[in-house]
């Protein structure tokens, strides 16, 4: 299991890396096309291009910029969403290695584990534990 997770985060290590030059390139690009258009200006004005020309050129370049702004705005939220997963298994990895091997159930480890108990109008009750561990009901009736 541990070779599983650790191959695992290497392909994630490695994913997050070429999103981040990916990225990179991409906004260099996207100076690159904003210091063009005013040289490209400059070329119609003073008629070293026709206005036609000009305006293929700076359609063509304004779409490219923007499907590089798309761009670097999903490598930033993907960027931002690997961190996410990345913090979330670091406090479950700390969580586990605490409380792994415990002998009793007692009631400051179940609050360790508890995220939320919701009471419905029903009397229903759902528990939710942090991490998703799923149901522990068969360990909390050893302590009740």
């Amino acid at each position: 299991m541990a070779d599983v997770l650790k191959g695992d985060q290497q392909a994630r290590k490695k994913e997050a890396a070429q999103q981040q030059k990916q990225l990179i390139r991409s906004q260099k690009r996207i100076a690159e096309l904003d210091s063009i258009f005013p040289q490209l200006y400059e070329d119609m004005v003073s008629g070293r291009i026709t206005s036609e020309r000009f305006d293929k050129l700076s359609s063509t370049y304004e779409e490219e910029q923007a499907l590089l702004k798309q761009q670097v705005l999903d490598a930033s939220r993907e960027i931002q969403a690997e961190l996410d997963v990345t913090a979330y298994l670091r406090e479950l990895r700390k969580f586990v290695r605490k409380h792994v091997h415990f002998e009793t159930l007692t009631p400051e480890l179940l609050h360790e584990m508890i995220d939320k108990i919701m009471i419905h109008e029903d009397k229903r009750i759902e528990v939710h534990y942090k991490f998703g561990l799923g149901d522990l009901s068969h360990l909390i009736n050893d302590i009740a």
